[in-house]
């Protein structure tokens, strides 16, 4: 991939090529360092099995038999429901007794996939093959610096693997731009069934190139319409007609009153209890529900009620002690910030150049627009619950991805002026140095040491307030064996005791 001016054949299946080398490299790694058995939530990996067992007998998807009276319940109670789904379709469909090591292979294939791709998507954004070349080992990286963990990776894949695509839309916008919109919102919203928002990120920004690429008004509102039903779609309407016909099967209407979603309210009222407070709230399930039962006893665990009652107790804790919350939510802002720092610093080396560059290595301001939507709701899931890597994924996801764009901008960028001192020099090293000194008259220097200087200033006093903060959060975590003394919002142990 030497000749810039290949044909798009040509240049087009070698890019493919070294991404197949790099999915099967790739494939390897991941299967090599993942966890096995990949690590999933307890009452996530028996619903899966159980779901598994009622297919693998001939009956219906998200349900599941309870040993003793066999009655049955619905699978993924308040939880997003998507992964109960595929999961144990999957299995079926593949004769797998183990659903959890399907997920785990799940993830790998996801990624394999992104990695395929990857030098395509590289090459036609940057006209480059380095950028091309760079792109699949940079990939690689960025996954595994994600880590391996139950769902939560669907949230990186959908940012990692979309957006991207997004901004070569939005910078071609090939003849099929308003049928690649659909698909990628399609895509997103099956995200959002797996892990609750993962793909609106990705969908509003789809929304956004319809509105920049399109000519006229009727045309971008018939797209946003279209994106915007290809995203709720598999929410909306593909889960709640499988569940109909789940209860059809069956003869009982497990629908009724289930919530099919995560339990929002809940993760709010213990994110409150992240670092120490005078309420004595910690950051368990418990501390919520012994709220909940105070406020309104008997109601159900994580029903709609209880939603409800959690909604109405943290807004009595806002109106009556607004500075407790605001410092809650100010330190776990800054773990996450200070968790985010490895990306935020390759941004501040690289991405000052990129949007320097000439085109096509010059990534544009309104492309990087497309993150916005991505960096707002990614950073609500640490901050409102807490500043765990799971929980932060959706934040570190577009940051992951700029730093990718901006690698494959610098790697254009080294590739262009490689080119134009080819002639200069018969010998290699003359010719390095010529392209290195072609490079430093170029490259913005001093906007880049200063973006780097001041993001090392702001980020080390967060890193250590950051690790401040977490060592202040486990001893208080260490704490929660003693019973709970709330005062305002959180009941007793006592009344927690006696759910049962």
């Amino acid at each position: 991939m030497d000749q810039p001016e290949r044909s798009h054949s040509g240049w087009f299946a070698v890019a493919l090529a070294w991404g197949a080398l790099w999915a099967v490299v790739g494939s390897l790694m991941l299967s090599l360092l993942a966890p096995d058995p990949w690590p999933l939530q307890p009452s996530r990996a028996s619903d899966v099995r159980a779901s598994l067992t009622v297919l693998e007998h001939g009956g219906p998807v998200l349900v599941g038999y309870r040993s003793a009276s066999r009655l049955p319940y619905a699978i993924g109670f308040s939880d997003d429901q998507g992964v109960y789904l595929i999961v144990p379709v999957l299995s079926n469909w593949l004769g797998a007794s183990d659903p959890i090591a399907v997920l785990r292979w799940l993830w790998i294939a996801a990624w394999a996939l992104v990695l395929m791709f990857s030098a395509v998507v590289s090459r036609a954004l940057f006209r480059s093959s380095w950028a091309a070349l760079s792109a699949p080992p940079a990939l690689l990286v960025c996954a595994l610096s994600f880590g391996f963990g139950d769902i939560y990776w669907v949230s990186a894949w959908a940012g990692v693997a979309l957006l991207p695509l997004l901004v070569l839309l939005v910078r071609d916008r090939p003849r099929h731009l308003w049928a690649s919109l659909v698909l990628i919102a399609l895509t997103a919203g099956v995200a959002t069934t797996v892990r609750s928002a993962a793909g609106l990120p990705v969908a509003l920004a789809a929304a956004a190139v319809a509105i920049a690429a399109g000519r006229r008004w009727s045309m971008r509102l018939g797209v946003i319409v279209a994106v915007a039903a290809a995203y709720l779609a598999p929410a909306l309407i593909v889960l709640p007609a499988i569940r109909e016909h789940r209860d059809r099967r069956i003869g009982v209407n497990l629908s009724a009153q289930e919530p099919t979603s995560h339990p929002l309210w809940h993760s709010v009222y213990i994110g409150l209890g992240y670092i120490p407070n005078r309420y004595g709230i910690h950051y368990l399930d418990g501390y919520a529900a012994a709220a909940a039962q105070e406020a309104d006893p008997g109601v159900r665990y994580l029903s709609p009620a209880y939603a409800t009652v959690l909604h109405r107790q943290v807004s009595k804790l806002v109106e009556r002690d607004p500075g407790v919350v605001a410092k809650v939510e100010i330190e776990k802002a800054v773990v996450v910030l200070s968790h985010a720092g490895r990306y935020l610093l390759l941004l501040a080396l690289l991405l000052p150049a990129a949007l320097s560059a000439r085109d096509p290595a010059r990534l544009r301001r309104i492309e990087l627009l497309l993150f916005l939507p991505a960096l707002a709701i990614g950073a609500l899931p640490p901050i409102l619950a807490v500043p765990f890597r799971d929980y932060e994924l959706p934040l570190l996801a577009p940051l992951g991805a700029l730093g990718l764009l901006s690698i494959g901008s610098a790697a254009a960028r080294v590739q262009s002026e490689w080119i134009a001192t080819r002639g200069a020099s018969r010998t290699s090293s003359p010719h390095v140095r010529l392209t290195l000194g072609a490079l430093s008259r170029t490259w913005p220097k001093r906007l880049t040491a200063g973006v780097l200087l001041l993001a090392v200033l702001l980020l080390a006093p967060v890193y250590l307030f950051a690790r401040h903060v977490e060592a202040e959060h486990k001893r208080w975590d260490r704490r929660e064996r003693n019973q709970p003394t709330v005062r305002l919002v959180a009941a007793t142990a006592d009344s927690w005791a006696a759910l049962g």
